[in-house]
């Protein structure tokens, strides 16, 4: 089975979303909603969408996701600062949804890789 290849980015597409992701990694606890963001791109949130996809290969929302957990573990792996500051500090609402979103993404809960780095 093959899927049929997204349509090709209009002229300064690649530039705009490489744009929408700086700006998105800046803010990461406070990001621009997508209509926010597409229009600081000058783009529809639609075509920022696709374009997105077609450029990292996955949507906005899950990019910003990626770069909060990697964000948070490179706060875990720096400083000995309490988990739920980490948390918060990264963007995620609730120190609950962090420790989940975190073992889902590495295989392992925060505190635990906290404690195999001091090993």
């Amino acid at each position: 089975m093959f899927l049929p290849k997204p349509p090709p980015l209009k002229p300064g597409g690649r530039e705009r979303i490489c744009r929408a992701r700086d700006l998105l990694i800046k803010k990461l606890a406070y990001p621009p909603s997508l209509r926010e963001l597409a229009e600081q791109v000058g783009m529809s949130h639609t075509q920022l969408s696709k374009g997105f996809k077609a450029v990292f290969g996955c949507t906005v929302f899950e990019y910003l996701r990626k770069e909060r957990l990697s964000y948070a573990r490179m706060l875990i792996e720096e400083k000995s600062v309490d988990l739920t500051w980490i948390a918060y500090e990264s963007g995620f609402c609730s120190s609950s949804h962090f420790a989940a979103a975190f073992f889902k993404a590495y295989g392992i809960r925060p505190s635990e890789y906290r404690k195999s780095l001091i090993m």
